[in-house]
């Protein structure tokens, strides 16, 4: 990377930064095939990134598209995206409360960490019961219920997603990392795990442990 890349300001936070690769040279090829294509930020050199597929499969198209300039997006120690030209400015997370009968959302600049959008919106849930036993009894009494509940859930997210990154000029391409928090129930049916255990005795939930899950996992 260039001297003038800009430093991340937290690299457990999430973070993007700018490079300027050299062009390969044909000498070089062995050399520089050594699995780390991109260096990490200025002052961490002694980080070690891992990186995605999803970035590693974007890597040969982002180093040509932009005369070898390229952003490097990273979560934690993970490289998750590789994209061309300068896209660092756009870098966001999101925070997500996820109530029972509305969703609040915070769309969160990783590199400041400053909220840059914030609302909220009604669960849709809600048309399969007011509470959470209601929905549970939903999915108990109907074979597709909880596959519903969580389609429902999600469309919910996604169309308050979509209007907080409309005020803040800021793409669903550019969200890199989430964190959800919600009650046993309701984190239950947006991953799709049957709930049904939790309204009956002894009352246990699936799990209960913080999950570091990947988006297409979740959706």
């Amino acid at each position: 990377a260039e001297s003038g890349a800009p430093r991340p300001r937290s690299l457990r936070r999430g973070s993007a930064f700018c490079a300027k690769a050299p062009p390969p040279l044909v000498t070089a090829n062995a050399r520089r095939s050594n699995g780390r294509p991109v260096a990490p930020p200025p002052g961490a050199s002694d980080i070690k990134l891992d990186l995605s597929l999803r970035a590693l499969r974007s890597l040969p198209t982002a180093l040509r598209a932009a005369a070898f300039e390229l952003t490097a997006v990273v979560v934690g120690h993970r490289l998750v995206a590789i994209e061309p030209g300068d896209t660092s400015a756009e870098c966001f997370g999101l925070a997500l409360d996820l109530g029972t009968t509305t969703i609040v959302a915070a769309v969160i600049d990783l590199t400041s960490g400053e909220i840059v959008a914030l609302g909220s919106a009604l669960n849709d849930q809600e048309r399969f019961g007011a509470d959470v036993i209601s929905r549970i009894t939903h999915t108990m009494e109907t074979p597709t219920g909880v596959t519903k509940l969580r389609e429902t859930v999600l469309a919910s997210i996604n169309e308050l997603l979509v209007r907080l990154l409309g005020s803040a000029e800021g793409s669903r391409e550019h969200v890199y990392h989430a964190i959800v928090a919600g009650n046993s129930t309701m984190l239950h049916l947006l991953l799709a795990v049957d709930p049904a255990a939790i309204a009956l005795a002894p009352f246990s939930s699936a799990f209960c442990e913080p999950l570091d899950l990947a988006a297409h996992e979740v959706a």
